[in-house]
This record gives structure tokens, C-alpha cells and sequence, in this order.
């Protein structure tokens, strides 16, 4: 099984941010510090789905209204103003909840944005929208300036390393801090967490099969045992 799949994160303590202030962001949104729509934006693999899907849970339990279809497919539906209605309802049956409607890569298709735009703004305190986007501005515009942006940024291997290092001790592998920064460095360009859970999986691999690791600068000390650290707090 990939590591990107078996150490998926649970909740949003688990995350791989790809920088503080958006963690801090986040986690204001959970903890209802800061409320309303969100847009999170920024190129593949920053956590944006990851946190969009979380971020419901976090925010209202176990027992959060999320809307099961697309944005896209319920906007088609005849009866989706009153679907939407009679959400926002149930939602407010129980206190401190909302209704949630999570849609990602929203710049891939075209909705009925004025017919939503008017719900958003008639639901606002009962219904909360996440959207996730590469591009923001191929979002239509009165969407976007009812939804506060957070930018996800490519993340670096230093944001990686943590996780890494843990993932790789429990398959087994034990690398120095360096080794691993410079395995991760060699996929830094894409700036996506799965291009550096996939070198995850090759370094499993190889150790899997006793196979020799690929090498590392002159003066850099490739293998050291290393106990795994009890309690981690970042994930993919």
C-alpha cells in the first residue's frame, strides 16, 4: 500500500501544511475563531482537499451535514434551491452546525453561479462553502468575493521531513535527517506531497528488497538507527 494512502491524515493536527500561517488559518476556522466560506487555492498536492474534506468534522463532530453531491451535480438538480433550503434547516436543528457544501477544483466547471451566489448570501450563517481551485480567478468572480482565500503554496521538503522521517521508521527504514532531506530534495521542484510520498515508497522499496539506497553528497551520513518519535502531530 502506498504511505501516501496508509498514513493518510485522520484529522486536521495530522496535516502537512505548506506553511504556518495557513495552519493558523485553518485551525481558526475549526476551532470557530474565524467563520465563512473558504477558498483554498494553490497548484497540486499542498493539502487542499485534505483539509476541505476534514475541515467539516473539525468543525461541527461526527455529526456534520456535508452535501454528498458535487457542487455542479446539485446545482443541476430542478428542486437544488430547496435541497439546499431544507439542509440549512436539519443543520440548524443542532447547535453549532451548519450545513457544509465541500466542492473541489471549482475552476473545472461551470455552475449556476448567480442562482448560488444569491443562497450563499441568503444562508449565510446556516450554510458553509469550501471550495478548493488551482486557479482562483477562473472562479467566478461573485463566488470568490463571498468566500475568504487561504493560498496553499508548493510545500518544501523541511515541511516533509517529520512525517517522513516517522513514516520511514515504521516501514522500517532508518535514515540520518540529511539522507532523507536529500531524497526529498530531489522531487522539491514539484512542490507536491505526492511526488515526495512517492520517493517515500522507493527508499520502502528498496530496503524491502536489500537493494543499496541511492547515494548521498561526500560527508553526508546516510544510515543511523533512530527510535520513532511517540508522538508526531504533522501527517500527508
Amino acid at each position: 500500500m502506498r504511505v501516501a494512502d496508509k498514513y493518510k491524515p485522520k484529522n486536521l493536527s495530522e496535516v502537512i501544511y505548506p506553511s504556518a500561517t495557513v495552519e493558523q488559518r485553518i485551525m481558526a476556522h475549526a476551532s470557530g475563531g474565524l467563520s465563512g466560506n473558504l477558498m483554498l487555492w494553490g497548484p497540486n498536492g499542498t493539502s487542499k482537499s485534505t483539509v476541505a474534506n476534514l475541515l467539516p468534522e473539525a468543525i461541527s463532530g461526527e455529526d456534520a451535514i456535508v452535501e454528498g453531491k458535487s457542487l455542479s451535480v446539485l446545482l443541476d438538480q430542478p428542486n437544488f434551491q430547496a435541497i439546499i433550503s431544507n439542509s440549512c434547516m436539519l443543520a440548524s436543528f443542532n447547535a453549532n452546525s451548519q450545513y457544509y457544501i465541500v466542492s473541489h477544483e471549482l475552476d473545472s466547471y461551470k455552475i449556476k453561479a448567480h442562482e448560488f451566489w444569491v443562497l450563499m448570501d441568503k444562508y449565510s450563517t446556516q450554510m458553509k462553502v469550501i471550495i478548493t481551485t488551482n486557479d482562483p480567478m477562473k472562479v467566478h468572480q461573485s463566488i470568490r468575493s463571498r468566500c475568504t482565500a487561504v493560498h496553499f503554496p508548493a510545500v518544501q521538503p523541511q515541511q516533509v521531513l517529520q512525517r517522513a522521517q516517522y513514516i520511514l521508521q515504521k516501514e522500517g527504514v532508518h535514515l540520518t535527517d540529511a539522507a532523507v532531506m536529500h531524497y526529498l530534495s530531489a522531487v522539491q521542484h514539484h512542490g507536491d506531497l505526492r511526488k515526495y510520498f512517492e520517493k517515500l515508497d522507493d527508499l520502502i522499496f528498496l530496503q524491502s528488497k536489500g537493494a543499496p539506497f541511492p547515494p548521498v553528497p561526500n560527508g553526508t551520513k546516510a544510515s543511523t538507527p533512530l527510535s520513532i518519535v511517540p508522538s508526531i502531530k504533522k501527517a500527508a
